[in-house]
């Protein structure tokens, strides 16, 4: 998560670091996940905690990388509402 092509709305008023969005992958037991966004580090979780990020506008690439150096990753925009 988020699904390839996903678009996602920013909650109006409310500030960018407020709106933490949720990480994660669809099955556990990949023992540590490496997270890149737009191919800066993010962070290193177990792969059945989420890793948290502050949502940006934009279009992002996500890529996830598993202990056995298997990789996903999944292309979606950020908007600001109108």
């Amino acid at each position: 998560s988020p699904q390839a092509g996903q678009v996602t709305l920013l909650i109006p008023g409310v500030p960018l670091d407020k709106q933490e969005m949720p990480l994660e992958v669809d099955t556990a037991n990949h023992g540590t996940l490496t997270w890149f966004m737009n191919g800066a580090y993010l962070g290193e979780t177990a792969s059945d905690e989420r890793m948290w990020w502050t949502p940006k506008p934009g279009r992002h690439e996500l890529v996830v990388i598993d202990d056995s150096g298997a990789t996903s990753t999944r292309w979606f925009e950020v908007r600001r509402k109108l």
